[in-house]
């Protein structure tokens, strides 16, 4: 956030330290690209990290965690069973991960949970882990 704001004030400056920018040439999506070339300012289109992506199926359900740096997303569908959630938000605290924010929608008899994750430096807890207590979680209803 403080870069961000960093940025903006520098390109700030630099729009009020030169002249008016000439007529811009309409060329759809990367109108906003040539504005901001034209004050001064390179736009940040570089990505820096793939995320990664693990997909795990079983009897009755699916999950799919993506990965970024410390954080990941993970999305389970699965029949709806009473105290699917609950079994599944305890999972991951035995795994000492920190949940936050989780999402969930049914679809008819099935359930569609979106959780954030975001996994503690200093705890050895890897994605097939989280996958495996999520499963066994699962199957225990």
């Amino acid at each position: 956030m403080e870069r961000t704001l960093k940025r903006l004030k520098a390109c700030k400056a630099k729009r009020q330290a030169s002249p008016p920018p000439a007529k811009l040439r309409k060329s759809g999506a990367s109108d906003a690209f040539q504005k901001l070339n034209i004050i001064g300012c390179e736009p940040n289109i570089n990505i820096v990290e793939e995320p990664k992506m693990t997909r795990a199926q079983w009897k009755s359900g699916q999950i799919e965690v993506q990965e970024l740096g410390s954080h990941a997303v993970i999305k389970i569908t699965d029949k709806w069973k009473r105290g699917i959630v609950m079994q599944i938000h305890l999972a991951l605290e035995e795994c000492k991960v920190d949940v936050l924010q989780s999402n969930v929608t049914t679809i008819g008899d099935n359930i569609v949970q979106f959780t954030t994750i975001q996994m503690n430096p200093g705890v050895t807890t890897n994605i097939k882990t989280i996958v495996d207590a999520i499963e066994k979680a699962s199957t225990l209803i």
